[in-house]
């Protein structure tokens, strides 16, 4: 599925992405920085730059149809905003109402939206359940409020399906101590920098703790669950801060401890019933309070040591920033060395400054620096050239009263102005308009590159919806071929068609078939794909499967989204009319390519075609068992035996699957032998009756596995001989 999450650079938001990608989902990130860390998030996922409330994100609502969508985002620091309470009240509420819109116009599956305890009041008993009265104390619980408020009515009035979360004092790695929200991460951050911990109050005051990774399961589960509404998210248990003090202390010593002021909007004791999420997720917290910090320890730890290294690598490359001069210097640097060229050139070229020289160098010194640097530095040329021409004239033995009167001379320098300023004003201009237009063409290509990027994800989104049509090959047409090599009535036959039709849809050589008998505590290899290198077991006890045997019934498929040794990729199980286990169908190795969707849907149909006409093939053995069994038995008769074993002969020839055939030396009747046999012959085994005598198929047995046999049909009372491994019955 697609997922957007919304402020998933952030403490819960990075971890939440994880989580779901882990579990096979493609992850999309809004995030406008403000607080998320880009390298929160190590899994493969794609990001956009944008506020919540950005006109940009129906662009890519547009372009991707995202399956849920998980909203996030907020201020990042509780404490910012409850000291500045108007900071985040336009960002977080705006761009949650743009959400909420976005996924009503774009038929979103659900919304998930993460609020706070904050939302109770510090009145009423304790614990708080989620029908208690909402009467948020400070500014951050109001906002929250205000959030739900607009869920629930867009779920009232569009019907958009929402589940809001109301989590107590989250807590763990990726969290900083400028998130604010619990003391827990400022504290270690202190305790590691061997600073003072500042307490505000008296550290008597109780909170609900829960650990982030709790947290996210809560999220993964409300998300995977038909449930809308609202669900409080906590470990039901309240810890004063000296509690977490004395944690903290089993890691390090801490340094010391100051009790200042408490917070005006700090709630005194707050604990959340976390019961209803229990019942209706199926979720529990895992990691209690001891544990969840010593995780948390350990992460800042390694955080701030990498923190480290970074600061002192920055201020390597300060320094030789600061070695060389500041850009913004440079302009006087020019115009000074200019006037020095200025200088240079009037002292060697004339006795005086306008007199005997043929050519005004002052004008060219100023055009120069004008045009280069604009008004401003113009001026500067100017005033230094005027300066000059009075030194020249004062060192020629003229005076200040003398230059001012000739008229010449402020002649000059008035033309000095009047080009300096006249040139330079006009360099500022074009300078502006060049710069407004660059502004401009940043904007449009910043546009442009947004555009592109829609554009691109749109095209790829096309190619994988082609692609799906194309590999389909006439999904009409194979589901007619798979049904018609389905179309037997023998139990067998249906086994080895189901893998060869799995093999070729799923574009794999590593299929296997168990069977599963009535109240066995096995299950029993039926067919497998004929490949050397698939080793897999002939039986496999339930019991060591007990946790994916749940979950394949549960969820009607398992999939090895943690690729786990020695694990299928994909088991689906096959179950008759009351829910019993026939089969399940596993699926080994699949290319990266086919871990899609489409070929889970493709999995799952095949599978249920196969379980149509398995019920079909056992229906139709039920109703002519009278025609396959001796009377009062179940031996087979002549046909029936050899219709199985020439079945069992072709399974070994084309999947090789191993069996052996035995005969039973004696017997007294066909009834005694029947009673013997059911108590030591398994489900998948089959005995019957020819002209000779009678004979056992052994199914998925080898003949070096035949004396412990031997031992187990003696305790039977039932005598055989070995024939062979797939000899014809003459």
């Amino acid at each position: 599925m697609k997922i957007l999450i919304a402020g998933g650079y952030g403490f819960i938001g990075s971890t939440v992405a994880e989580r779901f990608y882990k579990e096979g989902n493609e992850i999309y990130i809004i995030d406008n920085l403000s607080s998320g860390d880009a390298n929160n998030v190590k899994v493969k996922h794609k990001f956009y730059n944008l506020d919540t409330s950005d006109k940009k994100c129906e662009e890519i609502f547009k372009a991707i149809a995202f399956d849920m969508v998980i909203y996030l985002a907020e201020c990042g620091s509780i404490n910012v905003l409850e000291e500045h309470p108007n900071l985040d009240e336009c960002l977080s509420v705006s761009g949650l109402i743009n959400i909420l819109t976005l996924s009503t116009k774009f038929n979103i599956k659900k919304v998930l939206y993460l609020s706070s305890a904050l939302v109770y009041s510090d009145k009423g008993s304790l614990p708080h359940i989620e029908e208690d009265i909402v009467d948020a104390n400070s500014p951050y619980g109001i906002l929250k409020t205000t959030g739900e408020m607009y869920c629930k009515k867009w779920s009232e009035i569009y019907n958009l399906n929402v589940v809001i979360l109301r989590v107590s004092s989250a807590y763990g790695p990726k969290q900083k101590s400028i998130d604010g929200g619990n003391y827990i991460c400022e504290f270690i951050e202190r305790n590691i920098s061997e600073d003072e911990v500042v307490v505000y109050g008296d550290g008597t005051q109780t909170k609900d703790y829960i650990y982030i990774e709790d947290v996210v399961d809560a999220i993964y589960k409300s998300m995977s669950s038909s449930f809308s509404g609202v669900l409080n998210i906590s470990s039901n248990e309240q810890h004063s801060v000296n509690e977490i003090l004395d944690l903290i202390k089993d890691e390090k010593p801490i340094k010391s401890v100051i009790y200042s002021k408490d917070k005006w909007w700090d709630i005194k004791n707050m604990q959340l019933d976390n019961n209803k999420a229990k019942k209706i997720l199926n979720w529990n917290p895992k990691y209690p309070l001891k544990q969840g910090i010593k995780l948390t320890y350990k992460w800042s730890k390694e955080q701030l040591e990498q923190d480290k290294n970074k600061i002192s690598k920055s201020n390597i490359k300060d320094e030789k920033k600061d070695a060389l001069f500041s850009s913004k210097y440079i302009p006087y640097i020019e115009n000074m060395l200019g006037f020095l060229v200025l200088y240079f050139l009037t002292s060697k070229f004339s006795n005086s400054m306008y007199g005997d020289s043929n050519f005004n160098f002052s004008i060219v010194y100023i055009v120069l620096i004008a045009i280069v640097y604009g008004t401003r530095q113009a001026v500067i040329s100017v005033i230094l050239s005027t300066l000059l021409s009075i030194f020249n004239f004062l060192h020629l033995g003229g005076d200040i009263v003398s230059f001012i009167y000739e008229q010449r001379h402020i002649i000059q320098i008035l033309m000095n102005i009047i080009v300096g300023l006249a040139i330079g004003y006009r360099i500022d201009k074009l300078n502006s308009d060049i710069n407004s237009k660059d502004m401009e063409i940043s904007s449009v290509k910043e546009k442009y590159n947004f555009l592109e990027i829609i554009y691109n994800e749109t095209l790829i989104v096309k190619e994988e919806l082609s692609a799906q049509i194309l590999n389909s090959q006439d999904v009409f047409g194979k589901m007619y071929k798979i049904t018609k090599e389905l179309d037997k009535l023998d139990v067998e036959d249906i086994f080895q068609n189901a893998v060869d039709i799995i093999e070729e849809a799923m574009k794999t050589k590593t299929v296997a078939i168990y069977a599963s008998g009535v109240n066995s505590k096995y299950l029993r290899l039926v067919s497998k794909s004929k490949d050397s290198n698939l080793n897999i077991k002939g039986s496999v006890k339930k019991l060591d499967y007990k946790n994916i045997i749940e979950e394949i019934k549960r969820d009607g498929i398992y999939i090895n989204r943690n690729l786990e040794k020695g694990i299928p990729m994909f088991i689906s199980p096959i179950l008759d009319e009351s829910g019993n286990d026939i089969a399940y169908v596993c699926v080994y190795n699949v290319e990266f390519n086919y871990i899609t969707l489409y070929f889970e849907n493709l999995f799952k149909i095949i599978v249920e075609l196969v379980k149509s006409s398995l019920l079909k093939a056992y229906a139709y053995e039920i109703a002519i068992n009278k025609e396959r069994f001796i009377k009062d038995t179940r031996i087979l008769n002549d046909n029936a035996f050899k219709t199985i074993y020439l079945s069992k002969k072709r399974l070994k020839e084309e999947k090789n699957i191993p069996y052996i055939l035995v005969k039973v030396k004696s017997f007294t009747s066909f009834e005694e032998l029947n009673y013997n046999a059911l108590n030591v012959i398994r489900d998948t085994d089959y005995i019957g009756a020819i002209n000779d005598g009678v004979y056992i198929i052994l199914s998925n047995t080898k003949a070096k596995d035949y004396e412990s046999i031997v031992k187990r049909l003696r305790e039977g009372n039932i005598d055989t001989e070995f024939i062979d491994e797939g000899g014809l019955i003459e």
